[in-house]
């Protein structure tokens, strides 16, 4: 397996202003949208070797989500098949955090579809509104906000922890669209796959994420 050792960018950062890297059409990004007294540092050999080591304190609110993604300009859903992804996280003691696609979709980002990978204590959005099969795997599947109305966040919590694998992104569209949370005419945004990070314990933890490539038709 990757494990990136000698990066070729790097950046530390205590505040909200998270720098990135491009690599090709791949945005590796340092991602500090909510920090709150939390360190990052992310190491990027290429946009599907990265790492990052974080120490954030105690809470459960979401902080930050470095990730790897793909921007798009409202192209259809229909065009977004599947995507490779692994990673490897620490497991502590104490942590708290989700490895999860994260998907926007419609006018914007509107609507947020997220696939957590793997689960370390959180809790998602919303309520649980049921379970699913998709692909093989079963999922818990919670939804919180509107429903084809900006603001909702529909979210599939792997119930067996994927740490590596390809996922049918194109699966998932389809259920949102058989459930009518979107239109069946949707588009999408942007792509991303990283980690949202709520606690670390105050400890430093690395996160190191060693394969990522979306399958377009």
């Amino acid at each position: 397996m990757k494990n990136c050792t000698n990066p070729v960018f790097t950046t530390t950062s205590t505040n909200n202003q998270g720098e990135g890297r491009t690599f090709g059409s791949y945005y590796v990004h340092n991602n500090m949208w909510n920090n709150d007294n939390g360190t990052y540092t992310l190491g990027a050999c290429n946009y599907d070797n990265w790492y990052e080591v974080a120490k954030q304190p105690d809470g459960t609110a979401v902080r930050a989500y470095p990730n790897v993604h793909k921007d798009y300009d409202d192209v259809p859903l229909s065009r977004i098949q599947s995507a490779r992804f692994a990673a490897n996280t620490p497991r502590c003691a104490g942590c708290i955090y989700n490895v999860a696609f994260d998907i926007w979709i419609n006018n914007n980002f509107d609507n947020e579809l997220m696939i957590w990978t793997e689960n370390w204590n959180q809790r998602p959005a919303g309520t649980q509104v049921g379970t699913t099969t998709i692909g093989g795997k079963e999922y818990q599947v919670w939804k919180s906000g509107g429903v084809n109305s900006p603001g909702g966040i529909f979210t599939y919590v792997s119930v067996t922890p994927q740490l590596s694998g390809t996922m049918p992104l194109q699966l998932f569209f389809r259920d949102l669209e058989a459930r009518k949370w979107i239109p069946a005419n949707s588009t999408t945004w942007q792509v991303d796959y990283g980690v949202e990070i709520c606690d670390t314990n105050n400890t430093e933890q690395r996160f190191n994420f060693t394969d990522f490539a979306i399958t377009e038709s």
